[in-house]
């Protein structure tokens, strides 16, 4: 009964803690995974593009049918980025990885990045897609399988989660006792009967 106790205050945590401050934060790995990187509109992603990028220069393309489209080049540890993605776009040149913020739903699309060595030789190409889901139609399907707990979550506070974490105790307490009180009342009953079949059988 403890360990049911105490899962369910965990459970009561959890939940209020990614209603109270929701993960938008997405992870996309270039050099294991070719899978469509899909991030949350309004967050922010970190896809990682090789090990290290130290002494290289990049340069990524976003795929248009109209012809490609500059998204950044990075020379000489120096990055320059389009219009679209200023104050959105920097890259962490130590781990290769490229980080953007406020994440809108026209950055959709498939990229290339072109690797480059320090003599300006391209070593590779890599490709991949960036498919922005509407956070909303997330919490759409959330909301759908839990819609009660849901709302709940959303108008807490901290102090108010703590609150019902305590009254969730309380009463799987009650609980507890109730049915140890329920075992104590039957054991007393098949004791009773049992001294009543005793005595009917001395009378005998």
């Amino acid at each position: 009964m403890k360990t049911m106790e105490q899962l369910l205050i965990l459970v009561l945590l959890a939940g209020g803690t990614q209603a109270l401050f929701p993960v938008d934060a997405t992870t996309c790995d270039l050099r294991t995974n070719t899978c469509p990187c899909s991030p949350l509109l309004e967050g922010t992603v970190y896809i990682q593009v090789m090990t290290d990028a130290s002494g290289r220069e990049l340069k990524c393309l976003k795929v248009l049918p109209k012809g490609n489209r500059t998204v950044f080049s990075l020379k000489k540890e120096k990055i320059t980025t389009d219009k679209e993605f200023n104050n959105r776009l920097t890259i962490i040149i130590k781990n290769g990885t490229l980080k953007i913020t406020n994440l809108r739903k026209n950055d959709s699309g498939q990229y290339s990045i072109e690797v480059f060595n320090s003599n300006g030789v391209q070593e590779k190409n890599i490709y991949f897609t960036l498919d922005v889901k509407d956070n909303s139609k997330v919490e759409s399907k959330l909301s759908h399988s839990f819609p009660y707990l849901r709302i709940v979550f959303a108008a807490l506070g901290s102090p108010l989660i703590a609150v019902a974490c305590c009254v969730v105790y309380r009463e799987l307490k009650h609980l507890k006792k109730t049915s140890n009180k329920a075992a104590h009342d039957q054991k007393s009953l098949r004791c009773e009967t049992e001294n009543i079949n005793l005595k009917c059988e001395s009378e005998l």
